[in-house]
């Protein structure tokens, strides 16, 4: 590639819009509907400002070529905490917003080294500017509580992020590779 913009597929979803429209992991996605993509949250933001049901062209790199995906958006099941609708950021943010989780299946377990048995979620992706990041939250790090309260899928999580929206302070308990910890996910403010 000539330069680093772009979104990179860390992983295609069975059965997703992307994976019927052939859209592959290792592909950088770097156009969609003709606005350039400079990274992966404004690739969020722009496909979050958009309605399901909506056809959108995607420009992705695979090997040195450009390829062009037409993909029909489908709602994203419980997959984003604390999902931020508009595109612009919020005056004030949701504490665990820029976080992406899925649930645990056998590829996220190898992908992630998630023992077996491991119950909660997987982050998948996550903002480097968030309060998650900051607090030391990585891909790969199973959340297995929120404010003490059990996650056992990505729709817990999303029901749960909802209900610790307005607080300052959120308690995970999370593990990686086995290792579990709590962290203090703290909102920033102004």
């Amino acid at each position: 590639m000539e330069n680093d913009s772009g979104a990179l597929v860390t992983s295609v979803s069975p059965k997703s819009p992307a994976e019927r429209a052939g859209v592959r992991e290792g592909d950088v996605v770097v156009d969609v509907n003709g606005k350039k993509v400079e990274g992966p949250r404004e690739l969020q933001l722009m496909v979050a400002g958009l309605l399901p049901g909506t056809k959108v062209d995607v420009k992705v790199i695979r090997d040195g070529k450009e390829k062009i995906f037409n993909i029909v958006l489908a709602e994203r099941p419980g997959s984003r905490i604390a999902a931020n609708e508009q595109p612009a950021k919020a005056a004030d943010p949701d504490v665990l917003d820029g976080v992406t989780v899925g649930d645990i299946d056998a590829d996220t377990r190898k992908k992630f080294d998630i023992p077996e048995g491991a119950k909660g979620v997987v982050v998948t992706e996550i903002d480097q500017d968030s309060p998650s990041a900051e607090a030391g939250l990585k891909p790969g790090d199973v959340i297995h509580e929120i404010n003490r309260e059990p996650v056992n899928t990505a729709k817990d999580a999303v029901d749960l992020s909802e209900k610790v929206k307005k607080e300052k302070k959120v308690l995970l308990r999370v593990s990686t590779k086995g290792n579990s910890r709590y962290v203090i996910v703290e909102r920033k403010d102004g």
